[in-house]
């Protein structure tokens, strides 16, 4: 009965969490840190698949590079919301793992940019020594410069595992 009453009787920030942790978070992609079942995170990037059961409200993650789960705790639901969806760089990397996973499958053609160093002829000097003898160097000057390149090579994306 206490399980049923603490599901219904939360805060108004609980229950926005909640409500946000199933429909903008739930599924792949979702950063955790916290404490796993086992107590040791083996995970090396901290994301996985999200599930969430509406009722009674429960959280469960289970990441994509180890064995790892966690059962997330009410009072963590609203700091995982918080971290993955207001947090500027987990944000970015969610962001940046969905654009990778929206790429499976894909040919993709993408120009390579890359610092240039290029040594040019840069006029000549002339010095006389204390003999008299002249003598004539050229002298040279480097150059670097950014150099936006296409590639030549077509890079298959391809998925690797449950990331």
């Amino acid at each position: 009965m206490a399980r049923i009453r603490n599901h219904w009787e939360r805060e108004v920030e609980d229950r926005t969490a909640r409500f946000q942790a199933q429909n903008d978070l739930e599924g792949v992609d979702v950063f955790w840190d916290g404490v796993p079942h086992d107590g040791k995170l083996d995970s090396e990037t901290c994301f996985g698949k999200m599930y969430v059961i509406p009722y009674p409200f429960q959280v469960r993650l289970v990441y994509d590079d180890s064995d790892d789960y966690a059962f997330i705790r009410d009072e963590e639901v609203m700091a995982v919301v918080d971290r993955n969806l207001r947090d500027p760089v987990i944000c970015y990397r969610r962001d940046t793992r969905q654009c990778l996973r929206a790429l499976v499958g894909q040919s993709v053609h993408k120009p390579v940019m890359h610092t240039v160093s290029k040594t040019v002829e840069d006029g000549e000097e002339t010095s006389t020594n204390s003999k008299g003898e002249t003598t004539s160097t050229t002298r040279h000057t480097t150059i670097q410069g950014e150099s936006r390149e296409p590639t030549h090579a077509t890079h298959m994306c391809e998925q690797r595992g449950a990331s």
